[in-house]
């Protein structure tokens, strides 16, 4: 909760800590919304397929989860969404996987740009995991355009990606979890 983060920071981090430690395995065992592209587990996954048109055709593109699964075999992660998303040691492989396809991806776009300043590619990677790549990538292109003096200031950055970009600063930061 980003207002409760702005209130009370060193509380809404003992709180998630609490959590975690009280819950264990159980701890984000659950969606948090009924919606359709909902987050669910300890790493947020969401899973909504989409149909989007490519080169007149309507192809029907997987979601962050099963487009993680699909593009990693080897890893051998479990196929079903709210299962995989559940259970702490395959949402994990799966998030370091899905940062390991995004730094790639940013890598392949801003070359050695992207790799001078440590922080900016952190906060890139989290822009990417909590929003889009897509929305990251524009900011980032405004940012090193010089049309901005920070990349979170970007029109096309999202309203929650801005506020949890701010909240990944305050744990860079301050050396938190």
């Amino acid at each position: 909760d980003y207002n409760e983060f702005l209130f009370d920071r060193q509380k809404t981090m003992e709180r998630t800590l609490v959590v975690l430690r009280t819950n264990k395995d159980g701890a984000f065992a659950s969606c948090n919304s009924s919606k359709p592209g909902k987050a669910c587990g300890a790493f947020q996954f969401t899973d909504r397929w989409r149909t989007v048109k490519l080169k007149g055709k309507k192809v029907r593109v997987p979601g962050t989860y099963s487009a993680i699964v699909r593009e990693f075999p080897k890893a051998k992660l479990i196929n079903s969404f709210p299962s995989g998303s559940f259970d702490h040691i395959n949402s994990a492989m799966a998030a370091i996987l899905l940062h390991d396809y995004n730094l790639n991806m940013l890598f392949g776009i801003f070359g050695d740009k992207i790799l001078e300043d440590p922080a900016l590619l952190g906060e890139a990677l989290a822009g990417c995991y909590n929003g889009s790549p897509r929305w990251t990538i524009l900011s980032l292109e405004e940012y090193f355009d010089g049309k901005i003096n920070d990349w979170i200031e970007s029109k096309y950055l999202r309203k929650e990606t801005k506020e949890y970009i701010i909240k990944y600063r305050y744990l860079a930061e301050n050396n938190l979890p």
